[in-house]
């Protein structure tokens, strides 16, 4: 059988051998794989979950959609680029090209809407306009590119087992925390810590970040307040007591932290950014286990920037927690709880009501965490405090107490 290969900007005649697939065919992958954005990916699963990959008529671009199709249905997260390239024995030198990607994605675009149009013919012959619907339904699914996100379970082609799976949770260096959500916060999910301005927003994320590091997980950091560099020296203080006898410097102590990522081969990147496309291009970019986000309240979405500020929120945050999903990875914000909680009448058991600009934005979280200073306790050198787990999907309320000690840049969370 002979097919039409794609290969750059012209077409070409060859026979179905999968094994001899284009360099243009590689790089449109490699680049949907290691380059392109959560939507880019998301609209590329969504064709080839609707159209059976089994039926895209050519070798080459078969072979590698089905592969990746079924990697993400076995590990709910595309393959990367070195395990793509290992697979089909590629060389990993080879670079993705945006416009050899949109050549295959226009292809299977097309070539789903002719096999809908195929299978209605029989229902047109008799006079049956129903079938158009079918064809409608196709053209809506290859040009929906908006933020959405579709999972389902049928009864009637799922098995019982699968209600079982054990997910994933990325735990929090709090032993007590983890153990109110379920071991920790879960691949797809979102999860928030607030305080008030100046009280250590930023501390309870380096030091989630710092543990999910020392774990092994790949962990992105992005700040939209503070430079990159002194986040990053942030991190150097919290990783210092774990280099106690090895480190009699912060430059030991970096050298240590870049041994251990490439002894366990994962990642630390601090991001400094303010644009949701910016974070949405580096999660794509990297496929980080754990993204924290300094903080998501700052964050500039193009497309709901004219809108009330409780509206953009509610949907920055509803966008972060489709980017979760879509990803599979955990994602951690911090927020601002508003002047009154530092007030000496501010009351932890109706924390709620401090939450700064807007309330919507926890109708989008899986679990949140609040935090009030005890202003009368605390010194500069160690801050405490009270706070409670206000919102949590996956267990119990909790009330909860705080230090963090910039003496030794500990921070300990406990349930009170």
């Amino acid at each position: 059988m002979e097919v039409i290969a794609i290969s750059g900007n012209n077409t070409t005649e060859m026979t179905e051998t999968p094994q001899n697939i284009s360099d243009s065919v590689k790089s449109g992958f490699i680049y949907l794989i290691e380059k392109s954005h959560f939507l880019e990916k998301k609209n590329f699963l969504k064709i080839i979950s609707n159209m059976d990959p089994r039926r895209i008529s050519n070798p080459e671009v078969r072979v590698v959609a089905e592969y990746i199709y079924d990697y993400f249905k076995s590990h709910s997260n595309f393959p990367s680029k070195r395990n793509l390239c290992h697979h089909f024995e590629w060389s990993e030198d080879l670079e993705g090209d945006p416009a050899d990607y949109q050549r295959i994605i226009q292809y299977l675009k097309s070539s789903y809407i002719r096999s809908s149009i195929t299978k209605t013919l029989s229902y047109l012959e008799k006079d049956d306009l129903s079938a158009l619907k079918e064809i409608v339904r196709a053209i809506r699914v290859v040009e929906d590119s908006g933020v959405s996100l579709v999972e389902e379970f049928d009864l009637a082609t799922s098995e019982f087992n699968e209600l079982f799976v054990k997910e994933e949770r990325i735990p929090t260096p709090w032993e007590d925390v983890n153990k109110n959500m379920a071991g920790g916060l879960g691949r797809g999910e979102l999860g928030i810590v607030m305080l008030p301005s100046g009280w250590g927003k930023s501390w309870f994320l380096v030091s989630l970040g710092l543990h999910a590091f020392r774990m092994g997980k790949r962990v992105i950091y992005f700040t939209l307040e503070l430079d990159q560099k002194y986040v990053m020296k942030r991190f150097l203080k919290m990783f210092a007591p774990y280099c106690k006898g090895r480190a009699s410097s912060y430059r030991d102590v970096y050298q240590i932290m870049k041994e251990l990522m490439f002894s366990q081969d994962n990642l630390l990147k601090i991001v400094f950014c303010n644009a949701m496309e910016d974070i949405e291009h580096y999660i794509a970019l990297y496929n980080p286990d754990v993204v924290l986000i300094d903080y998501a309240d700052l964050i500039y979405d193009v497309e709901t920037d004219k809108e009330k500020n409780y509206l953009l929120l509610q949907k920055i945050y509803r966008k972060l927690r489709l980017i979760a999903k879509v990803y599979n990875t955990a994602v951690w914000s911090a927020s601002q709880l508003n002047r009154g909680s530092l007030s000496k009448q501010a009351d932890v058991d109706f924390i709620e009501k401090y939450i700064a600009d807007s309330f919507a934005k926890v109708f989008e979280i899986d679990f949140g965490m609040a935090f009030i200073p005890d202003s009368e306790n605390s010194t500069p050198d160690i801050h405490v405090g009270f706070g409670k787990i206000f919102k949590n999907r996956m267990g119990a309320v909790r009330k909860l107490e705080y230090t963090i000690n910039f003496e030794n840049y500990t921070l300990d969370v406990a349930v009170k």
